[in-house]
């Protein structure tokens, strides 16, 4: 299982960050950030459209572009 976390400081105008949080350990972490929430939501989409949920499961931190 994974979880979705998209965020930025409360109270700012940061641009939005992307991971991907597998519940048994490991983290899949975004390089790019997003200004609406709604693009990084279709960056994580078009990864899991792309290569599957396998792709977050693992047992050390990812970055993605």
């Amino acid at each position: 299982m994974v979880d979705v976390e998209i965020d930025r400081f409360a109270g700012t105008l940061d641009l939005w960050r992307l991971d991907a949080v597998h519940l048994l350990g490991g983290c899949t972490r975004w390089q790019d950030t997003f200004a609406p929430e709604e693009e990084a939501r279709a960056a994580f989409i078009a990864m899991v459209e792309a290569a599957g949920m396998a792709a977050f499961i693992g047992d050390r931190p990812q970055v993605r572009n």
